[in-house]
C-alpha cells in the first residue's frame, strides 16, 4: 500500500511538473509577445512622428541622425525597459540578412527564422530554444517586412540614400530591400533558468496552498468528528456506565438521531429498560409454597 502511494505521488509530481512547465513557457512567451508588439508601435511612433522631422536633417547633414531610424527608437527604449526587474533577464534583437547596421546581422539560428518568415508569409510568431554561449534560452520572434514606401528611399540604392547615413555605415549593405520583402525580425529572449525559476513559484505556491487546504480540511474534520461523533460516544460510554448502576435516572437523548449514533443511543436505550425489567422482577417478593 505505502509503495502504491509513493507511485502515486511521483507520477502526480512528474504530471504538475509537466504542467507547470507549459504553463511558465505559456507566460513567458505571452510577455515576450507582448514586448515586440510594444516595440512595434514604438517603431510605428517613431515612423510616422520622429522620422519626418529628421529626415530633411539627414538630407542635408553630414553626421546622419540614427534617432530617425525606428529599430534604433526600440532599441532605445527596450534599454531602459530592462531597468525594470521584472523584465531584466529579457533581451531584445532586431535582426536582418542585410542590415544597415552590422549590429543588427543575423546569425545562423536567427537566419534560419527570418527564411522560415519569408518562406511562409502566413507565418506571425516564431517560438523555441536556442542555445548561446552564456545558455540555453527560450525565444519568440515576428517578422519585420517593408510595408512602407518611403522605407526604400534609404534602402532601394546607396546612391538614393542620404549621403549622412551612406557616410556612417557604408555602401556595400542595407540596401536592395524590396517592398512587402521580409527582411528580418523582432526577437526577444529569455534564459531557459527564467522558465525554471517561474515553474519552481508555482510549484512553490501550489504546495503551500495544497498545505493550507490540507491543515484547514484537517482541522475542519477534527472539529466535526470531536462534535458529532467523539463527544456523543462519550456521553453515551457515560451515561451507560450510570445506567449499569442508576438505570430509571439515566436518558440517551441521542436515540432521535437519524445515524450511527442514533442507533448506538437506540440500543443502549434498549439495554437500560430490559435492565429496568429484570431489576423490577428481582425486586418483586417471591411467593412461596405451603408446607
Amino acid at each position: 500500500m505505502a509503495q502504491r502511494i509513493w507511485v502515486f505521488q511521483q507520477a502526480l509530481i512528474s504530471l504538475l511538473n509537466i504542467l507547470f512547465t507549459h504553463y511558465s513557457v505559456q507566460q513567458i512567451d505571452f510577455k515576450a509577445s507582448f514586448l515586440i508588439d510594444s516595440m512595434s508601435a514604438v517603431r510605428t511612433y517613431t515612423d510616422k512622428q520622429i522620422d519626418p522631422i529628421l529626415t530633411p536633417l539627414n538630407a542635408q547633414s553630414e553626421q546622419f541622425l540614427t534617432e530617425s531610424i525606428p529599430s534604433y527608437s526600440a532599441k532605445q527604449v527596450f534599454t531602459y525597459l530592462q531597468a525594470n526587474p521584472d523584465y531584466a533577464q529579457y533581451s531584445y534583437r532586431e535582426t536582418a540578412l542585410n542590415p544597415t547596421n552590422p549590429e543588427d546581422q543575423a546569425d545562423s539560428r536567427e537566419a534560419s527564422v527570418i527564411k522560415a518568415f519569408r518562406a511562409d508569409p502566413s507565418l506571425k510568431t516564431l517560438s523555441g530554444n536556442r542555445q548561446n554561449a552564456d545558455g540555453l534560452y527560450n525565444y519568440v520572434a515576428k517578422p519585420i517586412k517593408v510595408t512602407d514606401p518611403k522605407c526604400l528611399a534609404c534602402h532601394s540604392t546607396y546612391q538614393q540614400a542620404p549621403p549622412s547615413l551612406v557616410a556612417s555605415y557604408g555602401k556595400t549593405h542595407g540596401f536592395g530591400w524590396q517592398l512587402g520583402e521580409v527582411i528580418g525580425a523582432q526577437i526577444v529572449s529569455v534564459p531557459v533558468d527564467a522558465i525554471i525559476a517561474a515553474k519552481q513559484a508555482s510549484l512553490t505556491w501550489v504546495g503551500l496552498l495544497n498545505t493550507a487546504a490540507f491543515v484547514i480540511t484537517a482541522g475542519a474534520l477534527l472539529l466535526f468528528l470531536g462534535r458529532s461523533i467523539i463527544q456523543p460516544m462519550r456521553l453515551i460510554s457515560s451515561r451507560a456506565f450510570e445506567a449499569s448502576i442508576h438505570p430509571e435516572n439515566v436518558d440517551f437523548s441521542e436515540k432521535h438521531r437519524q445515524d450511527e449514533i442514533g442507533l448506538i443511543a437506540q440500543s443502549m436505550e434498549r439495554m437500560k429498560q430490559s435492565l429496568l425489567i429484570a431489576m423490577r422482577m428481582l425486586q418483586q417478593p417471591r411467593n412461596t409454597p405451603h408446607e
